[in-house]
């Protein structure tokens, strides 16, 4: 699930890859960049995104064995 967060981080990119309606496009722009392995991540120019928080409060959540109201207050809580 971190791998599955990291990966949604990645092709967020600040909304340009996510909302791109272009697969090209992103691919053009990965191959400019200097492709996957050049890739430096930061804050600034990699955030992550609204997916990627409650996916990671989800992973967060699930991993207490926590079931029912306890688990969902324990997601709540993680965001």
């Amino acid at each position: 699930m971190v791998l599955s967060g990291a990966g949604d981080a990645l092709g967020y990119r600040q909304g340009y890859w996510e909302f791109s309606c272009s697969g090209e496009a992103i691919h053009d722009d990965l191959e400019a960049r200097g492709g996957l392995q050049k890739i430096i991540v930061n804050k600034k120019e990699w955030p992550v995104s609204d997916d990627t928080v409650m996916h990671l409060a989800t992973a967060d959540a699930l991993v207490t064995k926590k079931t029912g109201d306890e688990l969902y207050l324990r997601l709540l809580n993680a965001t």
